[in-house]
C-alpha cells in the first residue's frame, strides 16, 4: 500500500472519528436538553403543586374568614333583634300603664262629675221644692192679708157710716146694731207688731228672723 493510501485512509479514520464524536456530542446534547426539559416540567410540576396547596389553604382561611363573619352577623343580628324586641316589650308595657292610669283617672274624673252633678240635680231638686213650698205659703198668706184688709175695709167704712149716722142700707144698720162687732180702737192693730212670715211654713234652706 502506498503512502497516498495510508493517508487517505487516516484522514477518513479521523473523519469517522469526529462525526461519531460530533454524533456523541449531539446526542449528549439532546440528553441534556430531555433532562432539562424533565427537571423544568418537574420543577413546574413542583411549583403547580404548592401554588395549588397554598391557593387551597388561601381558600380555606378565606372560608373561615367569611365563617366567622357571617357568624359575627348573625350574632349582632340576633342581639339587634333581641333588642328590638325588649324594646318593643318595654313600650307596650310602658303604654299600657299609661293607658291603664289614663282610665283610671277618667274614671275618677267621671265618677267625681257624676257624683258633683249628683249633688248638684239633688240641690236643685231641694230648691226646687223649697221654692214651691215657699209659693204656696206665700200664696196663702197673700190670700190672707188680702182677706184682712178686706174685712178691715169693710169694718173702716161702716165704722164711718156709724160716725156719720147714715146706714147706706139696712144690712149696715143691722151690723152696727150686732154686739159682735168691735168698734175700731177694740181691734188691735197688725202692723208693726206680727212678723208677716209668721206661720209660714219654710224651707230648712230659708233662714228665718229672730
Amino acid at each position: 500500500m502506498s503512502s497516498h493510501d495510508s493517508a487517505s485512509r487516516s484522514a477518513e479514520i479521523a473523519a469517522q472519528q469526529v462525526e461519531a464524536i460530533v454524533a456523541a456530542a449531539e446526542q449528549a446534547a439532546r440528553e441534556m436538553e430531555a433532562e432539562a426539559a424533565r427537571a423544568l416540567e418537574e420543577e413546574r410540576a413542583k411549583l403547580d403543586r404548592e401554588y395549588t396547596g397554598r391557593r387551597e389553604r388561601l381558600e380555606a382561611e378565606i372560608e373561615k374568614l367569611r365563617e366567622a363573619a357571617r357568624e359575627e352577623a348573625d350574632k349582632e343580628r340576633r342581639e339587634a333583634h333581641e333588642a328590638a324586641v325588649r324594646e318593643r316589650e318595654e313600650a307596650l308595657t310602658e303604654a299600657k300603664r299609661v293607658r291603664d292610669e289614663a282610665r283610671a283617672l277618667a274614671a275618677e274624673r267621671v265618677a267625681a262629675a257624676e257624683k258633683a252633678a249628683d249633688e248638684a240635680l239633688a240641690d236643685a231638686r231641694a230648691i226646687s221644692s223649697g221654692l214651691r213650698r215657699l209659693g204656696q205659703s206665700l200664696e196663702s198668706y197673700a190670700e190672707q192679708i188680702l182677706r184682712d184688709v178686706q174685712g178691715g175695709h169693710r169694718r173702716m167704712r161702716a165704722n164711718l157710716r156709724v160716725l156719720s149716722d147714715g146706714p147706706a142700707s139696712p144690712g149696715e144698720s143691722v151690723r152696727r146694731a150686732s154686739p159682735s162687732t168691735p168698734a175700731p180702737d177694740d181691734r188691735p192693730a197688725r202692723a208693726g207688731r206680727e212678723n208677716p212670715f209668721e206661720g209660714i211654713d219654710l224651707p230648712d234652706w230659708v233662714a228665718r228672723d229672730e
